[in-house]
């Protein structure tokens, strides 16, 4: 008996073992089957970190290729150019090029048309950054140093056949004389080809037009009033209503007298046309002998007009403004006669 109970007690410890070491088994391989769970996620989120990063790398490569390095292009500011007009009528042009831009806030026109309407060849020698102008038929000569991206092309000096001498490029606006080169053509700016070529170049924005030889839109004159001790800008009712008309703002001179009297106005190479009048001011009795000159590239100043205003006269003046950054208006009075106020006053348009 005691050998039975023996041998039950032995096959319930047997028993026990077996279930034990398997419990023990089975949570080793739980726990190893996380660890595999575990390594395999981990592994699975680095392949799509990296995958992510690569992306990333080839979206910012795609970028850059896209927006590439900045050229000259990137600082002009193309123009859409829908009609040209000379003299305020349309002008017959065809172009696939770029017809003007600003570059620095400076108004370029393309060199063979403004050399066709002024009737000049263009030479440039890019080694010297010398150019030379002929009366001519619009040629244009150079040789191209950029891609279509563009460049500056230096002026220092250039030879104008017409008046037989040689211009340097100003000091005070040096990059209004400097030529461009875009997508293999010649750029000039409005000041030279005012200057050189007496041509004016004005862009009309919210037509879309680029005008030659005068702006579609109009100006007072006073806007280009260029300030003298001998002038000023009036609004007296004194001055600007005159023989029943009212002219709202005048360019006024001071009192008359023997010495010499100027207004001046000062174009800055847009001005193509004045259209407007000049009047003598005052309760004097004496006449003021009249001079309108200018000044064009060939530093010689010339008499546009003459005349004598008598007491309260009104002239009606159209000139032409084609070339002549200063415009002197000189006005002198016979010596003696009334003591009454002498003035002249211009008012008007310019364009």
């Amino acid at each position: 008996m005691k050998q039975l109970l023996s041998l039950l007690v032995l096959l319930v410890l047997l028993t026990g073992c077996i279930t034990i070491g398997d419990d023990e088994e089975g949570s080793a391989n739980e726990q190893d089957n996380d660890n595999t769970e575990h390594v395999q996620e981990n592994t699975d989120r680095e392949e799509t970190d990296h995958n992510d990063e690569e992306a990333d790398e080839l979206e910012e490569d795609e970028r850059e290729e896209e927006v590439g390095e900045p050229t000259f292009e990137d600082e002009l500011r193309l123009f859409d150019v829908d009609t040209i007009y000379l003299e305020l009528e349309e002008y017959g042009y065809d172009s696939d090029q770029q017809i003007a831009f600003e570059y620095n806030n400076i108004l370029f026109v393309k060199a063979d048309l403004v050399a066709e309407i002024a009737e000049v060849d263009i030479e440039y020698d890019n080694n010297s950054n010398y150019a030379e102008f002929f009366e001519g038929s619009g040629n244009v000569s150079f040789d191209t140093e950029y891609d279509e991206h563009g460049g500056i092309l230096e002026l220092g000096e250039a030879y104008l056949d017409w008046i037989d001498r040689y211009v340097t490029r100003s000091t005070d606006h040096p990059d209004e004389y400097n030529l461009i080169e875009y997508d293999g053509d010649l750029y000039v700016s409005y000041r030279l080809s005012s200057y050189f070529f007496s041509t004016p170049l004005r862009y009309n924005r919210q037509e879309k037009a680029l005008t030659v030889n005068g702006a579609l839109d109009t100006e007072n004159v006073t806007s280009y009033w260029y300030e003298h001790r001998n002038s000023s800008i009036s609004t007296d009712s004194a001055y600007v209503t005159h023989r029943g008309e009212n002219y709202e703002e005048v360019i006024l001179s001071v009192e008359l007298n023997s010495a010499r009297r100027e207004l001046i106005i000062h174009g800055d190479h847009k001005l193509a046309k004045f259209e407007g009048v000049l009047y003598s001011v005052g309760q004097a009795d004496k006449d003021i002998d009249v001079k309108i000159l200018v000044t064009g590239v060939d530093d010689v100043e010339r008499t546009l007009d003459e005349f004598t205003l008598e007491p309260g006269e009104v002239k009606d003046l159209e000139l032409d403004l084609s070339g002549y950054n200063i415009v002197r208006f000189e006005g002198r009075t016979s010596v003696g006669g009334s003591q009454g106020e002498n003035r002249l006053a211009i008012a008007g348009e310019v364009r």
